[in-house]
């Protein structure tokens, strides 16, 4: 559950955004946007039709367009680790195979080692964002 200090409205879109470290801002963010003072606490939008990427409380915001990984947040990317769209996801689904994808992607995890603290803009693993999509 996310508490106040976790979370915040996205400035420009409204949608509930969860809280992000620095490192993280840092591994996507283009230069020179990599090399700001990133003081405080920040937040990453999730909603892809949004563009804000990063934003603050102190109305710092950071796009989409100055982040290394717009083409994949563009693409529907969930899993960054291994490149897993929504779309290849969905295709799974709609052969009923959901249970082949976890399956797949619990091998790849267990098989290699997961870096979604850098690798995903929200610093967090995809497994809860493939669950949601499965309900």
């Amino acid at each position: 559950m996310m508490t106040a200090k976790n979370s915040s409205s996205c400035p420009q879109c409204g949608v509930l955004s969860h809280r992000v470290h620095t490192v993280t801002m840092r591994h996507h963010l283009r230069f020179p946007h990599s090399g700001d003072k990133l003081d405080g606490i920040y937040f990453y939008c999730r909603d892809r039709e949004c563009e804000t990427a990063y934003f603050s409380g102190k109305k710092e915001q950071y796009p989409v367009a100055a982040m290394q990984s717009q083409p994949q947040i563009t693409e529907g990317v969930i899993c960054f680790c291994f490149g897993i769209s929504e779309a290849k996801f969905n295709a799974y689904a709609q052969r009923g195979r959901s249970d082949d994808f976890f399956e797949k992607l619990d091998e790849l995890a267990y098989d290699s080692e997961c870096h979604c603290k850098i690798k995903n803009p929200a610093g967090r693993g995809c497994l809860k964002v493939f669950k949601a999509l499965s309900v």
